[in-house]
């Protein structure tokens, strides 16, 4: 009978043993969760928010405490916890209830969990699983994220992005926009539109690098889901290609020719005068950057020159222009048979004379030998009317007649017009032009399409209306005839690439600017003078894969 006693005092006191044991493992901290899955039902747009709700307990014989509860897994978005504070202690065998609201923004089955993380030594993180489904309309865009690749820079990049609706409800987009400066959205898609569930669209995008390192951009998908705006995310780089280097190297005497286009009116009389008693002065100007200079008066409708190709070395020159230039003011004169040439339909459309003038310059033609390879093109334009080449039979403008004497140049970088006409039409004088007073006490008409010319090709403008032959106006119009300002790329070139230097210097972009449609660099201040040797690096945008 003692024996029996002491087998059963001893089972006791393993049994005690064994929950010690148990206790020290677990810190004397234990949780208990319940339950373990939350199920939240069928909810459509419209319905209330479902609350359901799970407890922690501490069941050890020491403090229980929670660190972290958070939503976590596939769809958490869906769900929201309410609790307020998320971070507790739980004495021994005192609970906490976590209250969770499900308001669906993802269609159909939605899944997520929620995370518990405390002390607890028999289960450091607990998952609740939290179950609902979404009776609504809901996009998808894919793929999401979209990677674009690496590709060099300014060369365009074409991929697409669908939009689907995955829910069982249809869904009103109203708007499709995208954040990103390289990103393009080409959308044809007329908005707002429906989608039906299981439809989808399909939106074409384009990436174009400015710059190496890598940018991001989001398409951004705003509806009446409950989500309200969907966003993806879309990446790429730039990779800088060959660079390219071009080089000009300026003579002491550059070459220069310059084509003085005259209106042959009458009522030019004073301001042809004006010209002619003025040619020395001029060319005295044009000697202090220049020897190698030709000039040229074209008249007719040919464009024919009047006088000869004048240079440095044509006897009594000035007085040739001079003869040539007045001839315009009296073609009644005892020079009428050379004037008889000048005549013809376009003497108040001197861009026309002038693109003619341009165009007979090949071998055999009246102005054979005029344009030289390496010389800058002047084209000097004088007239108190506007620009009428557009009223003739070909309705030319003055911006088709001045690529075309860029292209029969070869170089818009070589190719400046200047413009002597009247002023402009501006906000504060709607009208331009003003009283100039010709022989005839005929006014200046606004010179549209001449200084037009003249700021397409960065030549210079001079008022008729105003002092024209002053001596500070003619050394303007002498730099124009051999300083180069505008160096033209044989590339079109990703701007944010282009670095200048001069004489091995750099020089700032304050100074200079890219003109997309000429394929040009050009000097806004301090070009380059004769003698300098200029460098442009720059990556093209035509290299592409």
């Amino acid at each position: 009978m003692r024996f029996l006693i002491l087998v059963s005092a001893l089972a006791c006191s393993e049994n005690k043993l064994s929950t010690l044991n148990e206790t020290n493992a677990n810190n004397g901290v234990e949780i208990e969760v319940t339950p373990m899955v939350l199920d939240f039902g069928s909810l459509n747009a419209a319905a209330e928010p479902e609350i359901r709700a799970f407890t922690i307990s501490s069941v050890g014989v020491n403090p229980l405490d929670v660190s972290l509860v958070e939503l976590m897994g596939e769809q958490p978005a869906s769900f929201t916890l309410l609790t307020s504070s998320l971070e507790f202690t739980l004495d021994p065998g005192d609970s906490e209830n976590i209250q969770i609201a499900f308001s669906p923004v993802d269609a159909n089955e939605v899944l997520a969990e929620a995370l518990i993380e405390s002390n607890a030594g028999n289960e450091p993180q607990v998952l609740v699983s939290l179950n609902g489904f979404g009776e609504i309309g809901a996009l998808q865009i894919n793929p999401d994220p979209l990677n674009f690749g690496t590709h060099y820079l300014g060369c365009p990049v074409d991929n697409e992005v669908t939009i689907s609706n995955v829910g069982n409800d249809v869904v009103e987009i109203s708007e499709i926009n995208h954040l990103g400066a390289s990103f393009f959205l080409d959308s044809e898609h007329i908005l707002p539109l429906s989608l039906a569930p299981e439809e989808e669209i399909v939106v074409n995008m384009t990436f174009t690098a400015d710059q190496e390192a890598a940018v991001e951009g989001e398409l951004q998908v705003v509806s009446n889901e409950p989500m309200g705006t969907r966003i993806a995310v879309q990446s790429g780089a730039g990779n800088l290609s060959n660079a390219i280097t071009q080089e000009w190297e300026f003579a002491i005497d550059p070459p220069s020719d310059i084509m003085f286009s005259v209106d042959a009116s009458c009522s030019m009389s004073d301001n042809t005068s004006q010209l002619a008693s003025n040619f020395s002065t001029f060319i005295s100007q044009l000697n202090n950057y220049s020897n190698d200079w030709q000039v040229i008066v074209t008249g007719g409708d040919t464009g024919c020159n009047v006088g000869g190709i004048l240079t440095p070395n044509t006897a009594n020159y000035s007085t040739i222009f001079q003869d040539a230039v007045k001839c315009k003011e009296f073609p009644w004169n005892t020079y009428f048979w050379e004037c008889d040439a000048m005549g013809g339909s376009y003497t108040e459309a001197l861009l026309t004379e002038a693109r003619n003038a341009v165009e007979n310059t090949d071998a055999g033609d009246c102005n054979a030998g005029f344009i030289r390879q390496a010389a800058m093109l002047h084209i000097v334009l004088v007239s108190d009317e506007p620009e009428q080449s557009e009223f003739f039979p070909n309705a030319e403008t003055w911006q088709m007649l001045t690529d075309q004497i860029i292209a029969k140049r070869g170089s818009a970088g070589m190719v400046r017009i200047s413009s002597i006409v009247g002023d402009p039409i501006t906000a504060t004088d709607p009208e331009g032009g003003c009283e100039s007073g010709g022989v005839f006490g005929s006014d200046a008409v606004a010179g549209t399409g001449y200084y037009d010319a003249t700021d397409y090709t960065n030549g210079v403008f001079l008022s008729i209306c105003d002092n024209w032959a002053s001596s500070s106006n003619l050394q303007l119009l002498a730099e124009a005839s051999v300083l180069l300002d505008a160096y033209p790329l044989d590339y079109a070139a990703v701007e944010s690439s282009i670095e200048v230097e001069v004489n091995g210097y750099s020089v700032n972009s304050n100074y200079w600017h890219y003109e997309s449609t000429t394929q040009a660099v050009h000097f806004d201040s301090n070009p380059p003078s004769e003698g300098s040797s200029v460098s442009i690096t720059y990556i093209p945008v035509g290299l592409c894969e």
